[in-house]
């Protein structure tokens, strides 16, 4: 299966972001409480987690399945893993990406020096072809 190039992975980020805005905006999470922990710190945490050790994970996961299999398998009802964490995965990942450039002052377009651009592009890569096959008949 051949992988996405850096233009499609661009797109996939634009698209996922896009949808991602609106549904953090419309939650208001910075108003969340709970007495159990702290909602918004602990998602950092969670975010920090997935960035540096998703990619790795996901490189070991997919050289026992593919991606098509895993999303495949998640069409079944009450199966795990399940769609919501496809999109956790994305979140999480350019969520601390976020944070990061946030935390180092840089601005639109400014360079960031620890961008792990063959980590980005493997995981959108295998969210797209895992999404395809949640919602296709294949």
């Amino acid at each position: 299966m051949n992988a996405l190039n850096l233009t499609e992975v661009n797109r996939c980020i634009r698209q996922f972001g896009a949808g991602q805005k609106a549904f953090m905006r419309s939650e208001n999470r910075a108003l969340l409480r709970s007495v159990l922990f702290d909602v918004p710190r602990r998602s950092s945490i969670g975010w920090y987690c997935y960035y540096h050790r998703a990619p790795s994970l996901l490189r070991s996961l997919s050289a026992l399945i593919t991606p098509e299999d895993i999303g495949r398998r998640m069409r079944r009802l009450c199966s795990r893993p399940y769609y919501l964490q496809l999109s956790i995965l994305m979140c999480s990942y350019f969520g601390a990406r976020q944070q990061l450039l946030l935390d180092h002052g840089l601005k639109a377009g400014q360079a960031f020096a620890d961008e792990k651009v063959d980590d980005a592009c493997f995981l959108v890569d295998f969210w797209q072809r895992a999404c395809r096959r949640t919602i296709l008949k294949a």
